[in-house]
């Protein structure tokens, strides 16, 4: 389990699945995976108070520090798809660096290497 001031990460459970149902009804969730949303009535209410709060960079940082303060990770990997700029924007923020497409364009590579490593990014 992962805490943040805010946020608490866990593996998912089947009592998460209602929730998963909602989040996935969102349009900008469905756009995020190219998939059409799922249909569920509450999902705006329910998103647009969450939606925009950072809780993506927070939790980022704090699965960064685990990964490499406690399983001892050298660096970490991030794709979005090409056209998920905010998902992008997350992952510049925690300091990855764009490698480049991949997927034959469709997707983006990141790269973030951990903090004590003094190699460099990229050849």
């Amino acid at each position: 389990m992962i805490r943040t001031a805010g946020l608490v990460g866990r593996p998912l459970a089947e009592t998460d699945f209602d929730d998963l149902c909602v989040l996935h009804a969102d349009e900008r969730v469905a756009a995020a995976f190219h998939t059409e949303p799922a249909t569920v009535e509450e999902t705006r209410a329910y998103l647009d108070v969450k939606w925009s709060q950072g809780y993506a960079t927070e939790m980022g940082e704090a699965v960064a520090a685990y990964a490499f303060e406690t399983l001892g990770f050298a660096e970490l990997i991030g794709t979005t798809w090409h056209d998920n700029a905010a998902s992008q924007r997350v992952l510049e923020k925690l300091g990855f660096v764009r490698v480049g497409p991949i997927d034959a364009g469709l997707g983006v590579l990141f790269l973030l290497r951990a903090p004590d490593r003094q190699e460099p990014l990229l050849p």
